[in-house]
């Protein structure tokens, strides 16, 4: 979770809109449109429209009013207006239909009847939103999304098709996916790739192992991702064969397919690298680029058997982010101790933080230096980096600060490690604990408490007193939170409304300011990336982004995160991943693929995004729809690339094109 307080939720703030939409009718047919479009983007940040309301907007004849309103069901679905749904979902426009489609694959299965009429309508556009809402819903589409890939032609449909299809019930769309191994396109090839790459077992059915040869760079390191369960529930072992494509795939010289390769072996718990295998990942230590080894190193962290100590000390500082991750390497075979409480002491936080990582691994007195800093960021990573266990040493220093750490952060991830370890035997222990919580402004802590009722028990009344006591808490992030966990779970259940954050001049003023084609350029320690905002369709957040980042917000801060073939992630005040700028901002959602170079906003749970963006540096279909896509780099990608977790945003400079953005 992000730290994102919200203000406490005010009666009736989105009272008067009907009035509005009645009011402006008489306007000239432009200045009347705008108007309701602001009102409807207020009504979004508000957490959506009465239900009276929809009455006249679904008698709408602007079809750019009814798509703006098929963004607000898409943004905050509720159940309560599937007919909103079902109406848009039959609109004569397009477009609208879209919108309708994305708000019916994020409703669930009460959506089915319209996202099934669409599956086959004669627009692509159409077809491609009912493939991804199908594959979202799941339940009952497994047949139907079968049929559809043997049928469709247009390659977008295909693609969604095929990238979203791990989505579905049951296995048996593996074998139709994999068809598409040696496909003369490689989108195609592609999407397939990352479906498969996501279902533990698939590469029984051969096809990863012919992707992971593909001439595709990006195509061969989707699939060799994929090779990284080979355990329970699935029950299937690397073969030979497997293993030889793996061993193929690290000693080649395409980076991306290495990363890949040492990504599958970091998280394949059940198999032990062979010695071939381990001597190879041992070798990309010193790769000229840092992603590669990263990702070797991250490998050597997870098997021991990968390199020895002697190699390891040699390559191992807290100044350097692979010298740190050498360093947690040391600290998973017992080693490192001194190097550790070394930068513990460290004044910069990131090698503070790499220190306790280091030390939960080690354990004893450098553990417990860890956990007693005076630093919220250094005690959470030393938390992080801890493995649930029931015979644990450390679970009574950790209840101790799940009890009274001053940290919001801090509690939340102790909660999750003492329910984990099962030192929290109840519900009613966690009620008590959120209830401790109950004053705090930070929210964190007690969404965590009520979230762990999940965890705990499959038993319906506690989980539906944990959605209750989220629904009632002041703060709307922790009923977006619990209400999100409950839906994962299959609860129909969603959150009220909230405060906005701006009047409605505010939002009057946004459908102008979107209009033009802005552009914010990051001068950071390894050069300039420049990002396209999407000022169309997410609005709301890129303005956000935008004035924080005219105000000098962003100045200074590091990126946190970095996952070779993943995204790079920053923006976050704290520098560890829990911060947020004071606000939460609500989803903005599309199909535009996140694809390489896309830019989004990370969330820790629907309409909770804040400050945080990332980077994608290579495609990820599971991200559309879900998340909300900020804009896409126009240059520096070349950048992203080297980046490392350290590495800091120097400024970032506001920009607006002379002409205006073209429209939709």
């Amino acid at each position: 979770m992000k730290r994102s307080p919200l203000r406490p939720l005010l009666a009736g703030s989105v009272v008067g809109v009907v009035a509005l939409l009645a009011a402006v009718q008489p306007l000239a047919a432009q200045t009347a449109s705008e108007k309701t479009e602001a009102e409807i983007l207020f009504s979004q940040d508000a957490g959506g429209l009465p239900r009276a309301a929809w009455g006249g907007l679904l008698q709408e004849t602007r079809p750019e009013i009814r798509q703006a309103a098929g963004r607000l069901l898409a943004s905050r679905p509720d159940p309560k207006l599937l007919f909103a749904v079902r109406r848009l979902a039959e609109d004569p426009v397009p477009a609208v239909r879209v919108e309708a489609l994305i708000a019916a694959g994020r409703l669930g299965v009460a959506a089915r009847s319209s996202i099934m009429a669409n599956l086959a309508h004669k627009d692509p556009a159409v077809r491609q939103a009912a493939a991804w809402a199908a594959c979202a819903v799941g339940e009952g589409f497994a047949e139907p999304i079968l049929r559809r890939i043997l049928v469709e032609r247009d390659i977008a449909v295909q693609e969604t098709l095929l990238g979203q299809a791990w989505r579905l019930p049951g296995r048996a769309w593996i074998p139709r996916v994999g068809g598409f191994a040696r496909h003369a396109e490689p989108r195609l090839r592609r999407a397939a790739a990352a479906s498969l790459a996501r279902t533990p077992g698939s590469w029984s059915h051969g096809a990863l192992r012919i992707l992971i040869e593909d001439e595709n760079e990006v195509v061969a390191a989707t699939a060799a991702r994929g090779f990284d369960a080979a355990e329970p529930p699935c029950g299937v072992e690397l073969r030979d064969e497997d293993r030889a494509a793996l061993l193929r795939a690290l000693t080649g010289d395409r980076p991306r397919v290495q990363v890949a390769a040492c990504q599958a072996w970091r998280l394949n718990a059940s198999a032990e690298p062979d010695e071939a295998t381990a001597a190879a990942i041992a070798t990309l230590f010193r790769h000229d680029r840092a992603h590669v080894r990263a990702a070797a190193l991250r490998a050597a962290i997870a098997h021991e058997n990968v390199a020895d100590v002697k190699t390891l000390m040699a390559l191992a500082s807290p100044s350097s982010w692979t010298g740190r991750l050498a360093l947690e390497a040391l600290a998973a075979r017992g080693e490192g101790a001194a190097m550790a409480t070394t930068a513990l002491a460290s004044a910069d936080p990131v090698q503070a933080r790499a220190g306790a990582r280091a030390a939960a691994r080690i354990g004893g007195e450098v553990l417990e230096t860890a956990l007693s800093d005076s630093r919220a960021g250094v005690r959470l990573a030393a938390l992080e980096a801890l493995t649930p266990a029931a015979d644990a040493p450390w679970r009574d220093r950790v209840a101790s600060l799940m009890a009274a750490d001053p940290d919001a952060m801090v509690r939340a991830q102790a909660v999750s490690l003492m329910v984990g370890a099962g030192a929290v035997a109840t519900p009613e222990a966690l009620f008590e604990l959120a209830g401790t919580w109950s004053g705090a402004s930070l929210v964190d802590a007690r969404a965590a408490a009520l979230m762990a009722v999940f965890d705990l028990t499959e038993a319906a009344e506690p989980r539906r007193q944990a959605v209750q006591a989220a629904l009632a808490d002041p703060q709307r992030q922790v009923a977006d939170l619990v209400t999100a966990r409950a839906r994962r779970e299959g609860d129909q259940v969603w959150p009220v409304g909230r405060v906005p954050r701006r009047d409605r001049s505010w939002f009057l003023d946004l459908v102008q300011w979107r209009k033009a084609e802005r552009t914010l350029t990051l001068e950071t320690s390894r050069g300039a990336i420049t990002v396209r905002l999407d000022t169309r369709a997410a609005p709301i957040t890129s303005r956000e982004v935008w004035e924080l980042a005219r105000d000098g917000f962003y100045d200074g801060l590091v990126f946190h995160r970095v996952e070779p073939n993943f995204v790079v992630q920053g923006g976050d005040p704290r520098g560890d991943g829990w911060g947020g700028a004071g606000f939460t901002l609500p989803d903005e959602v599309s199909l535009q693929p996140f694809d390489t170079r896309r830019v989004g906003i990370a969330t820790s749970g629907a309409n909770t995004g804040s400050c945080q963006f990332f980077f994608m540096l290579t495609p990820a279909d599971r991200l559309a729809g879900h998340f909300t896509n900020l804009g896409e780099v126009v240059s520096g990608q070349d950048v992203l690339e080297q980046l490392e977790i350290g590495d800091r945003i120097l400024s970032v400079t506001v920009n607006v094109a002379v002409a205006p953005a073209e429209a939709p």
